[in-house]
């Protein structure tokens, strides 16, 4: 008789069983009863509860719309830009990362409850006029220091784009729409795009990084060194149980961070420059404390000692932070086990896994750093008939650098081409210090990203074989090892930072 409607969802209600809705009204008590026949249905609605909001910001904000519904049935959502469906956003909310020019205009959201649809108040996104650094003069949502070679921005997806011409290679989509992630990704665009490089070989493509405000150009690395890409890799013996040693074993999946590595063998020239600056500057070494056969040849007999007190030099003659410490001090002097800050920017020896990485140059499951056999004309080894992947034809020790007196080093950087990251003499010449403690059981416990070797030990990680050595220990698998304290003229190194 009031015309009060009430809607009213009845589950699992059995024959002649009665129940009570007490509603706004304390006093009033309505009773009803499950009958044979079937109710009527109440009309099901679908309404918006909270709409999206009106915005104004400035270039380069992050922008968030959002809304609720009232239904009695789970909705899905679809958001609308101009108009037009923005594909993939299908959440009751819509993030758009750093908004240019080309985001601005009218958004709503559209959902839908079984057959029920409904749509939102319309939200306006005003961007504020552009200043200098963010002028977009295409109004294709990329800013013009974006699409030229202008700031610190320039990487090779600007190639090809032009900051007023908002569909560069006339195929009917924009440059916006295909170069950028997120916001403007769909199928239209899926492959069309030429300019999506990773230029600093992090794994996330230039675009993704511009609209995460992070900078797609990794900096040039420095003089001497190459860059090893993040990545995974198989690390371990992967040519069988028959081949290597059980400490090679088992192979195991690494993540290792980005990382710079020197491409050669810590040269006789470079040691002497830095270890008469460390002589001058508190450190307990000097020229005299390593040997080389000529100023262009690795440097050998050096403890792991002096090598890390070597690195720290190095670091601070270039003013960056030394990476090994003891007692929270620059570690300069003495033999005692110093810590090693890996987030430090200053140059170390590499770990384990580190090298194991860089030395097989973005292949996997080859033996050596371009393939799986070896000859002299690839390295220098000691060649021999006892092993089949040993083609050389020429045998013993390498015929070139067999002169004069022992140590028969070579040149560092002697056999081209290098391999896949730009490295040379990972496998022969010397062996190479790692910065690991060694244990013949920690690929069985080894962390699967950024492994640093065992906590303790007694003897640190050997790699890379040497000139006297057969191909078996030049394997880029193969795992030797010394004591820190120890050197002899088949011994060097090189450095990794971050």
């Amino acid at each position: 008789e009031d015309k009060v409607s009430w809607q009213v969802l009845v589950k699992d209600v059995g024959k002649d069983q009665g129940f009570m809705l007490a509603p706004l009204f304390p006093d009033a008590e309505l009773r009803f009863r499950i009958w044979e026949a079937e109710w009527p249905l109440i009309e099901e609605t679908l309404a918006f509860k909270t709409h999206p909001q009106s915005q104004t910001v400035p270039p380069g904000t992050d922008v968030s719309f959002t809304c609720s519904v009232d239904s009695a049935s789970p909705a899905s959502y679809q958001w609308f830009h101009k108009g037009i469906k923005i594909p993939g956003q299908t959440g009751r909310s819509l993030f758009l990362p750093r908004v240019g020019s080309g985001h601005a205009g009218n958004y709503f959201v559209r959902a839908t409850a079984g057959d029920l649809i409904a749509n939102s108040d319309s939200a306006t996104l005003t961007v504020q006029t552009t200043t200098p650094a963010n002028k977009d003069s295409d109004a294709d949502g990329l800013p013009d220091i974006h699409e030229t070679n202008t700031s610190i921005w320039l990487s090779a997806t600007n190639t090809g784009t032009n900051p007023y011409k908002w569909d560069t290679d006339s195929d009917g989509l924009r440059d916006g729409v295909e170069t950028r992630t997120g916001f403007y990704l769909s199928r239209s665009n899926t492959g069309t795009n030429p300019n999506m490089p990773d230029t600093d070989g992090d794994g996330v493509n230039d675009r993704t990084e511009i609209d995460r405000g992070t900078d797609p150009n990794t900096p040039p690395a420095p003089s001497g060194m190459a860059l090893i890409p993040a990545g995974s890799f198989s690390m371990g013996n992967a040519m069988g149980s028959g081949e290597g040693y059980s400490h090679e074993l088992p192979v195991h999946t690494v993540y290792v961070s980005a990382f710079y590595m020197d491409k050669y063998e810590v040269t006789k020239a470079l040691w002497d420059e830095v270890a008469n600056w460390a002589a001058s500057n508190g450190y307990d070494i000097n020229a005299a404390s390593a040997s080389g056969k000529a100023a262009n040849h690795p440097a050998y007999y050096v403890t792991w000692y002096e090598c890390v007190k070597w690195c720290n030099a190095r670091s601070q003659k270039a003013g960056l932070t030394p990476c090994y410490t003891v007692g929270g001090a620059v570690m300069k002097t003495g033999t005692s086990t110093p810590d090693c800050n890996f987030a430090a920017s200053g140059y170390r020896l590499p770990t384990e896994a580190e090298w194991e990485k860089a030395a097989r140059g973005g292949q996997s499951g080859k033996r050596f750093p371009w393939g799986d056999t070896i000859s002299h004309s690839q390295a220098n080894y000691y060649s021999s008939t006892s092993y089949s992947y040993d083609v050389s034809p020429t045998r013993g020790e390498h015929p070139t650098y067999y002169t004069g007196s022992s140590p028969y080093t070579s040149p560092v950087g002697s056999f081209a081409p290098p391999n896949g990251y730009g490295l040379y003499d990972m496998a022969g010449n010397v062996w190479e210090w790692c910065n690991d403690w060694y244990s013949s059981s920690y690929y069985s416990s080894s962390p699967s990203s950024d492994p640093t070797g065992a906590p303790s030990g007694s003897i640190r990680v050997l790699r890379g074989g040497g000139w006297y050595l057969h191909a078996y220990y030049c394997r880029v698998a193969g795992r030797s090892d010394g004591s820190p304290g120890g050197s002899y003229n088949g011994l060097g190194f090189r450095c990794v930072r971050r």
